[in-house]
């Protein structure tokens, strides 16, 4: 009965969850749309070109960096949680987290060496390796929000991953228009990607920390601790 009862709140959880997260993704896609059209119409068809091509090596990277780590996470916390081992949780968030700050490291240091080189080759012109050294910081940035994004889903910690990420991409969002209309460019919008994934890394870190980490070390001290 104990059993059922727990699958039952898993489902709820799960169900309530996917709502929760389904409406987040509505707000921010509005958000990011109203975003578009506004820096649409500041920048002109060439500086759109060149967002276009840093932004697909952006994409392309940051989907090769997390390695189905966003997955990996979310599986095995919530296996580990759901069968009280957490110990093995906490082991486990620390070796994810430590291949997904190499990963990231890696994606980040190669695409910053090679800004000058892609520039060249995919713009025609090596005055615009700062924006693929931007882009490097945050391929950085989202990888390991990602990877923490997953730890978040693993824990059914649903409502705080939407707060987080709504209100990281309002950060974002304001943080951009503040440094188009000052004349920035099209690096706005990687500050802009900079600001929202290092928050989001930053708050979805401190979450995982309390939930796994820290109680890891909790149930490790307490089996070390010997019978009187």
């Amino acid at each position: 009965m104990g059993e059922t009862m727990g699958e039952d709140d898993i489902l709820i959880k799960s169900a309530r969850g996917a709502g929760i997260l389904s409406t987040q993704n509505l707000i921010t896609t509005l958000i990011s749309l109203i975003f578009f059209m506004f820096f649409a119409r500041i920048l002109d068809k060439f500086e759109m070109g060149i967002y276009g091509t840093v932004h697909l090596i952006y994409i392309i990277l940051t989907t090769i960096g997390v390695l189905g780590l966003r997955s990996a996470a979310s599986r095995f916390i919530s296996y580990y949680n759901g069968r009280n081992e957490y110990q093995k949780a906490c082991l486990t968030a620390k070796l994810i987290i430590k291949i997904a700050l190499a990963s990231a490291l890696t994606i980040g240091l190669s695409l910053f060496a090679l800004s000058e080189l892609l520039s060249q080759l995919l713009i025609g012109s090596s005055a615009y390796a700062y924006l693929f050294k931007f882009a490097a910081f945050a391929c950085s940035a989202t990888i390991i929000a990602f990877t923490l994004t997953g730890f978040l889903q693993g824990l059914h910690k649903f409502k705080k991953l939407a707060i987080f990420r709504i209100s990281c991409q309002l950060v974002r969002v304001f943080l951009s228009i503040i440094l188009l209309v000052i004349g920035l460019g099209v690096a706005s919008i990687f500050v802009g990607y900079i600001a929202l994934y290092a928050g989001f890394a930053l708050l979805a870190f401190i979450t995982v920390n309390n939930l796994i980490l820290k109680s890891g070390k909790l149930s490790e001290k307490k089996k070390e601790k010997p019978i009187s």
